[in-house]
């Protein structure tokens, strides 16, 4: 497994998104990215790295804000279960082309967590 974290002002297009929510961006971290081999989801390693990019984050981060897609039921689900909350009428359109295939658009959702 793996898992990235940066802090959001280095960010500059979701720090845009979610400044105007109350959310300070110089003790904000962004969650960019996690993935576990199919082979060992379910086994607790997602919750396992959360917890720990989290604990390894600077003692003055007080908010950790995450985004996925509207679909990823289970990555939403990973998440809320760690007291993450939605953020409300927050979202992004990710633009993407496949192989063969029209541009398309992923709609990503945003959720965050006060940690300290």
């Amino acid at each position: 497994g793996f898992g990235a974290a940066v802090p959001i002002a280095t960010v500059k297009d979701i720090e845009a998104l979610i400044k105007n929510n109350g959310i300070n961006p110089e003790t904000t971290w962004y969650m960019a990215d996690l993935g576990v081999t199919e082979d060992q989801r379910r086994n607790g390693l997602g919750r396992k790295l959360v917890r720990k990019r989290i604990d390894s984050m600077p003692s003055n981060t007080t908010t950790v804000v995450m985004r996925t897609s509207v679909d990823n039921f289970r990555s939403r689900a990973l998440y809320k279960s760690l007291g993450f909350t939605e953020m409300k009428d927050v979202h992004q359109d990710v633009e993407h082309v496949r192989v063969g295939v029209q541009t398309a658009y992923d709609r990503r959702l945003f959720l965050v967590k006060n940690i300290r």
